[in-house]
């Protein structure tokens, strides 16, 4: 089994309300080896309220279910690429937090992280033949939950944060045991901040609602 080389996160704003692209260009996740497997407490949390509550000290966001919605795997270049030797892939990571309101009363979501990653079988060189690609993963793992809270503002950040920070450890040990499966080494993230991502998608949505008015009013 080969080891991973390099992993580059990027954040991006998709359809139906997803996290904006972070400050920087580029947030980089180190590897750890292993598997990402979450504990037992985890496991027993999948379908528990979450810690978070409102003012009457009743949970302000419910977990009723979790589950893999979507999960695609293909390896291209199959089985060449598992000849090559010294195999250490680099590996850019697409994560994105969709949002989906099934009903109004009692407010309920789909919220879904959806992580996808695009592997070469190195690093790209300018001026150089583009590496071969190694594999290539797209999960949406997602929850439908509760939300018990006077408004929508205080509903995001528990949408938005909360829950995705709540599936990450779940959906990363589906990453990294569908790539060790596949023959690779396990695909393993380091947690994200979801805040950071939050804070810039609510900074994008501004500098759209800024441009708007002006375009408006011109």
């Amino acid at each position: 089994m080969s080891p991973v080389g390099r992993i580059v996160v990027f954040f991006r704003l998709g359809p139906c309300g997803g996290i904006a692209a972070a400050a920087s260009a580029a947030t980089r996740a180190s590897v750890i080896s292993g598997e990402a497997r979450p504990s037992r407490a985890d496991q027993g949390e999948r379908r528990q309220m979450s810690h978070t509550q409102n003012q009457t000290g009743t949970p302000a966001l419910v977990i009723n279910t979790q589950y893999a919605r979507d999960l695609v795997f293909h390896v291209p270049e199959a089985p060449a690429i598992y000849t090559m030797q010294n195999l250490r892939p680099h590996v850019a990571v697409n994560v994105d937090v969709q949002l989906r309101q099934l009903s109004q009363a009692p407010a309920m979501f789909e919220v879904a992280l959806v992580i996808g990653a695009n592997a070469l079988a190195g690093a790209p060189a300018e001026g150089q033949p583009a590496p071969a690609q190694a594999y290539t993963i797209e999960l949406a793992y997602c929850a439908v939950v509760t939300v018990t809270v006077p408004s929508p503002e205080m509903a995001e950040p528990l949408l938005m944060v909360e829950c995705p920070r709540m599936l990450f450890p779940f959906a990363r040990s589906v990453l990294a045991d569908m790539t060790r499966e596949a023959g690779f080494a396990p695909l393993v993230l380091q947690p994200l901040d979801f805040v950071a991502l939050w804070q810039s998608r609510r900074a994008s949505r501004d500098v759209n609602r800024a441009a708007d008015s002006v375009a408006a009013a011109s």
